[in-house]
């Protein structure tokens, strides 16, 4: 069995975040939409069923960011004790950690916004709810790089080959 933070384990991590960021900003839009054309009040109670869903896939997607983050560091670690600093495999692992950092980054941020936006009552909760939307589109955009530079070093480098060798 695997400890949390195995490399191994990173695969399975990280497609939870990778899916719900791409479904993230439709959900928000059919909010938006669902809001507009029905005349109801789906964006400013916070009780709405879309919102509680939204609220609940950026908080699952955030508690395996984390995780997809550890697993992945344990993998940067082992990559760098076996192979060269200015490799071709070591700078598509290092563009990868780029891009997963700034992943979890504006995951956390995703999180702590909607939370505030979740008991929030003001005149600006609005505004609050175009920023997530905003946040969301543009972690798709970081979903598909980091999907794009993963895909290179399981592929191209033969990642899965040292992992499975080494463990």
């Amino acid at each position: 069995m695997y400890s949390l933070t195995s490399p191994l384990v990173h695969p399975f991590y990280i497609h939870f975040p990778i899916a719900i960021s791409f479904i993230l900003p439709f959900l928000i839009g059919f909010l938006f939409y669902y809001e507009r054309t029905n005349e109801r009040k789906g964006i400013d109670n916070p009780s709405s069923g879309l919102w509680s869903l939204i609220f609940i896939c950026i908080f699952i997607s955030t508690i395996f960011t984390i995780l997809a983050l550890a697993s992945g560091s344990a993998a940067v670690d082992y990559f760098q004790s076996k192979l060269a600093e200015q490799s071709t495999e070591m700078k598509a692992i290092q563009a990868h950690e780029e891009i997963a950092e700034l992943f979890g980054m504006v995951s956390y941020v995703l999180c702590g916004l909607s939370i505030f936006v979740f008991i929030y009552k003001g005149k600006r909760r609005k505004q609050l709810l175009y920023a997530i939307f905003g946040l969301a589109l543009g972690q798709f955009a970081m979903a598909l790089y980091a999907g794009k530079t993963g895909g290179a070093i399981i592929y191209t480098t033969g990642a899965a080959e040292y992992l499975m060798n080494a463990f």
